[in-house]
């Protein structure tokens, strides 16, 4: 099973992912600068993903179409859920998290 982790930032260098204790690449933006639009893009025209790292864009209806079947996961990168659809989340079986030690 291939997995696709997309952040919508440039991530610190020390953050590191893992599933099942195996690191995982997360691609990130190169710059701040992208648009909602640019991050849409790059999720589809690499075919969905399995994971999305979010700080605080809205992870909302199309975002989580845009991602496909597969998308297993959303963390949230702040204290709250604030910019995430929970209900949208859960009607697709997503696990959403956030980092509350932040």
């Amino acid at each position: 099973m291939r997995l696709r982790v997309v952040s919508t930032v440039p991530l610190p260098a020390e953050v590191r992912v893992e599933v099942q204790g195996q690191p995982v690449e997360v691609e990130v933006p190169a710059t701040t600068e992208g648009s909602r639009d640019a991050v849409i893009e790059r999720i589809r025209d690499g075919g969905g993903a399995s994971g999305l790292i979010s700080w605080t864009d809205a992870v909302d209806e199309t975002l989580l179409d845009v991602c496909g079947g597969g998308l297993r996961v959303v963390a949230n990168c702040a204290v709250g859920f604030d910019n995430i659809d929970l209900e949208a989340c859960a009607r697709r079986g997503v696990v959403a998290c956030n980092t509350p030690d932040m």
